[in-house]
């Protein structure tokens, strides 16, 4: 005897609500492939155990999947059909947006210091200025302070070195890059130390904060060797000033190296000044 198959009102129940199923998942294929563009890669570092380096730059092709899910989260509140909820909708979003953009003008030029949890929660627990875009505003504050014509700085990280490129030409022949124990004032952005304050035994001339967080601060020296700063490496405004590692950059190229501390400095002359010898260095 053949055996029948059972073809009882569950059965079909069961059938149609997986065929429903399946033709969901097809018609949102896009949105599916999306979902896991953004979510299997954050929880394949987190299940592994992943390193994360450098404001996790590395998982930046996430983003392109975190906006895409954000535009469907606001299409659908939008499209609600419920008058009241999309009105609610579109009040919250108007408002969400008029703030960014105030935080955002409020925050010029810090803005990438953002953060969208507490205060309290920040501070020694996540990367604050990673990029030293501070560096910048912190020189500036110290050429007005101080209006001697040669003024010794030393910065914990390469941005600080860096910010000498954007300042004006006449200020930067009066900047001295030294040691943190010889320089008058030490600039740190906390990345040095991990976001940990290290020089807090020495008094603090100026501070840069963004939403009540602390994103870099200027110490004065009292012990700075003045003695040192006529003979610190000078750095003349007609040119650019680099730190470069042997990895990215061959300083024989340079018109002028030396050593500061852990760090290889090139310095290129512009225009006519331009030095041609090439300097052949040696680890």
């Amino acid at each position: 005897h053949r055996r029948r198959r059972w073809k009882g009102p569950g059965r079909q129940s069961g059938g149609i609500f997986f065929q429903k199923r399946l033709a969901y998942v097809r018609d949102h294929q896009t949105d599916f492939l999306i979902l896991s563009w953004f979510f299997l890669p954050l929880c394949s570092i987190i299940l592994l155990d992943a390193g994360i380096y450098d404001t996790w730059r590395h998982v930046f092709f996430v983003y392109p999947a975190f906006l895409f899910i954000s535009v469907r989260g606001v299409q659908f509140l939008v499209c609600f059909t419920v008058q009241r909820v999309r009105a609610i909708s579109v009040t919250v979003l108007s408002i969400s947006v008029i703030t960014t953009t105030v935080l955002m003008c409020r925050m010029h030029p810090h803005a990438v210091a953002y953060f969208s949890v507490p205060s309290s929660l920040i501070e020694g627990r996540f990367e604050l200025d990673y990029w030293g875009l501070s560096y910048r505003a912190a020189l500036e504050h110290i050429l007005q302070i101080n209006k001697s014509g040669r003024i010794s700085v030393a910065v914990t990280g390469s941005a600080g070195y860096s910010a000498f490129n954007t300042i004006h030409p006449l200020d930067r022949a009066r900047l001295y890059y030294s040691s943190i124990d010889q320089a008058q004032y030490i600039v740190d952005n906390f990345r040095f130390l991990d976001y940990q304050k290290g020089f807090d035994n020495f008094p603090k001339v100026h501070s840069i904060r963004v939403s009540g967080n602390e994103i870099l601060a200027v110490y004065e020296n009292p012990q700075w060797d003045r003695a040192a700063l006529y003979t610190a490496d000078s750095l003349p405004h007609n040119g650019y000033f680099f730190v470069v590692g042997d990895s990215y950059m061959d300083p024989r190229n340079a018109d002028r190296f030396f050593r500061n501390g852990e760090r290889n400095v090139v310095y290129f002359f512009l225009g006519e000044e331009r030095d041609t010898q090439e300097m052949h260095i040696q680890e």
